[in-house]
C-alpha cells in the first residue's frame, strides 16, 4: 500500500494498478492494494525554496522514515528543544516525525527535533549550544 511504500523510500507509480487487495489491518471491511517493487519508483524529496522547508505530511511535519525523506536543501537538527533556537533565530523549521511508538492501544507519533534549511542551520546550532 502507499503509507508502507513511502516508509521505504518508494512511491508507486500514478499508472499502476495492485496486484492484490488484502483487508486493512484497521478496518477490516476496507480494501487495501499491494503493489510489487517493480511498480514503484525511488522517493524524491522535495527541494526548499527560499528559506522555507516544505511540509511533507498533511499535519505540516516532515516525515523522516529513511534519510531520503529529509527535503532537498535541508538539515536535521535531532535535539530536543531545538526548536526554541529556531525560533529565537528567526528561521522556518517544521518538526521531525521520525515513526511511531504504542500507547495503550493507540500509537503514537515520535518527534525528534526540527528540519531547517541548510543555510541555516549553523546559525540554529550556535544558538542551541549557548
Amino acid at each position: 500500500d502507499y503509507a508502507s511504500s513511502i516508509k521505504i523510500a518508494r512511491t508507486v507509480r500514478a499508472d499502476e494498478q495492485a496486484i492484490k487487495q488484502v483487508p486493512s489491518w484497521t478496518n477490516k471491511s476496507k480494501l487495501v492494494g499491494l503493489f510489487g517493487k517493480w511498480q514503484t519508483d525511488p522517493y524524491v524529496a522535495p527541494k526548499a525554496k527560499n528559506g522555507i522547508v516544505p511540509a511533507v505530511n498533511e499535519r505540516g511535519h516532515v516525515d523522516l522514515w529513511t534519510p531520503a525523506h529529509l527535503p532537498r536543501g535541508c538539515v536535521h537538527l535531532p535535539y530536543p528543544r531545538v526548536c526554541l533556537a529556531a525560533k529565537k533565530a528567526g528561521v522556518h523549521y517544521r518538526s521531525a516525525m521520525c515513526g511511531f511508538e504504542q500507547r495503550g492501544p493507540r500509537s503514537v507519533p515520535v518527534f525528534r527535533g526540527i528540519v531547517v534549511c541548510a543555510e541555516h542551520a549553523a546559525e540554529v546550532q550556535r544558538i542551541f549550544d549557548q
